[in-house]
């Protein structure tokens, strides 16, 4: 005999008024909540999805649109999306557009086609606006790891020629001229010198470029994760760090060797140093990782350490470090943005800053539901979710051993 929703009220003892409004995500208290959910379970009630999306209108269904389907690094946040509405009777669909413009908009219209009730979006770099065509179509967006826009404002520094310590040797007093020019009025870099304990600023002064339409975003706090391995690096005694980079137009990357820089950067008036601290940065993926990291180490002055700013990054270096033998972190120290399974299990197991990937889809479901049930309260909304450092055996301490 089919269970009905008079039998969740006779189950919990509350009125049909208050199982429907919990069966249309409408709030109740959650006492309320949770005893309806103890009867769903122990009565196996399977509602009408076609009612339901007759009285509200909804297709009952949201998308995850990702650049790259294949990269398993993003698994938690598509698992924890998924827990997440399939408890208010979601379906969850993936769709992937494999870093191609033309094949992300067709994905799009699809999605717009199908009526889609709101959609997660992974872009492939902060540049990507493709967002606004769901905007334009009353289907809300929360877009992940990206801030949109941001990295217009970030070449616009590069072109007029305010960004040259991150793309070049640093030397502690050009650091400080520059941000004395800042605080004085004067051109300096597009993101000043930041207090490492308070929260960054996602975007400079100037605000989104006007082509970018307010999109809710939940990110991780990239420019701490920096600053932490860092900070970390400078303790164990390092002065000389390359910065293997991998992404063009990644606000997220650009945020890691911000902070990164600026924690070697404060710290410059406590701490006495032979010389400049070097930066060179490289480019993306497994097999440009392995390349580079080759050739600064087959370079006359290698580094003492390398700052990988992605996994990917990492893994090409790791095996181009184990193919032409050289020891971790006796020959040369590494630390990584972006924590794997892999580097905790592989000798020396890897010191690695770490996305809270599961709370980042938690948060991004938390918001997409409330504006699927029209709540615009707190819109646009930037959630910056905390980074963890793990510390492990990959940084030799320079400071016993006098080399730097």
């Amino acid at each position: 005999m089919k269970v009905t929703i008079k039998d969740i009220a006779r189950e919990t003892g509350l009125s049909l008024a208050t199982i429907s409004k919990y069966l249309n995500h409408k709030k109740i208290n959650e006492k309320n909540q949770r005893r309806i959910e103890e009867a769903i379970a122990h009565l196996n009630y399977k509602p009408n999805h076609t009612a339901q999306i007759l009285r509200s209108r909804h297709t009952m269904t949201v998308a995850i649109l990702i650049s790259d389907l294949g990269n398993y690094f993003w698994g938690p946040i598509i698992s924890s999306v998924s827990q997440y509405f399939v408890k208010y009777g979601y379906t969850v669909i993936t769709c992937s557009f494999c870093h191609d413009e033309e094949t992300e908009i067709q994905a799009i219209q699809d999605l717009i086609v199908r009526n889609i009730d709101g959609v997660i979006m992974l872009p492939y770099n902060s540049r990507d606006n493709h967002y606004h065509l769901l905007l334009d179509q009353n289907i809300p967006v929360v877009v992940l790891d990206q801030n949109p826009g941001a990295a217009d404002q970030i070449q616009s520094a590069v072109s007029a020629g305010t960004e040259g310590q991150a793309r070049s040797a640093v030397n502690p007093g050009t650091r400080n001229q520059a941000r004395s020019a800042a605080s004085a009025g004067t051109e300096g870099p597009p993101f000043g010198a930041a207090d490492l304990d308070s929260q960054p600023s996602l975007l400079s002064d100037g605000g989104p470029v006007s082509k970018y339409r307010p999109v809710d975003c939940v990110i991780s706090d990239n420019y701490r994760g920096g600053a932490m391995l860092g900070r970390y690096l400078l303790e164990k005694g390092h002065k000389r760090v390359h910065i293997l980079d991998h992404a063009s137009y990644s606000t997220p990357v650009y945020q890691r060797i911000r902070g990164f820089q600026d924690a070697f950067g404060q710290a410059q008036t406590c701490i006495t140093m032979s010389g400049p601290i070097l930066f060179g940065i490289s480019q993306k993926t497994i097999d440009l990782g392995k390349e580079h990291f080759r050739q600064i180490m087959e370079s006359g002055d290698p580094p003492s350490a390398v700052f990988f700013t992605n996994y990917l990054s990492a893994m090409g270096g790791l095996i181009e470090s184990s193919a032409c033998g050289y020891s971790i972190p006796e020959d040369v120290s590494v630390v990584t943005f972006d924590d794997d399974p892999l580097f905790s299990s592989m000798y020396p197991p890897i010191t690695s800053v770490a996305q809270d990937l599961s709370r980042i889809g938690e948060q991004a479901s938390g918001i997409l539901y409330r504006r699927i049930q029209g709540d615009y309260s707190d819109f646009p909304l930037t959630e910056c979710i905390d980074v963890h450092f793990q510390e492990r055996q990959s940084v030799k301490d320079l400071g016993l051993t006098g080399r730097s």
